[in-house]
């Protein structure tokens, strides 16, 4: 089952704005990034939804644009904010993922994320929510370390994404 322009279009423009998140920091794709945009875009292939040989595509059209377009033109963009809100908070979510994937975010994926999240009118207490989850996550320290403050009995697991 292949995807329709529309949902291929979506793909394209997640992809870009990984990929522009992931460079954010100056220097090239750290390996654990790169394996990230895979895993993103390996899910599409799983499901026969995309090709190997349009993941070469994709890619390469996401490394143009950013090579090209400043980010900030970018998530101004008419498709970027056209997104419907799940698809806005996706981009978002999948954004912040690839940042923290290191266990942590650079100063200018810092950056690239705020501004980001403020053109997807993403409020900051909900950022923060999918930081700490995505923190958590990746980190090697508090699945290796019982001793880390994260693993302490009295911490609440409790976080807010929506209210009800």
């Amino acid at each position: 089952m292949m995807v329709s322009d529309y949902e291929q279009s979506v793909i394209v423009l997640t992809t870009t704005v990984l990929a522009y998140v992931m460079n954010a920091d100056g220097d090239d794709m750290k390996p654990e990034e790169r394996a990230r945009l895979m895993t993103f875009l390996g899910k599409y292939v799983s499901q026969d939804m995309i090709s190997q040989r349009q993941v070469k595509e994709i890619v390469a059209e996401a490394q143009e644009t950013i090579r090209v377009v400043p980010f900030r033109k970018f998530v101004e963009s008419k498709t970027l904010l056209d997104l419907y809100p799940g698809q806005k908070l996706a981009v978002f979510i999948n954004a912040m993922d690839a940042s923290l994937v290191d266990d942590r975010s650079s100063g200018g994926q810092t950056e690239a994320l705020d501004i980001l999240r403020r053109a997807l009118d993403i409020d900051l207490d909900t950022s923060r929510a999918i930081q700490k989850i995505f923190l958590l996550k990746n980190s090697s320290a508090v699945l290796a370390d019982i001793l880390h403050p994260t693993n302490a009995s009295q911490l609440p697991i409790r976080v807010r994404l929506f209210s009800a």
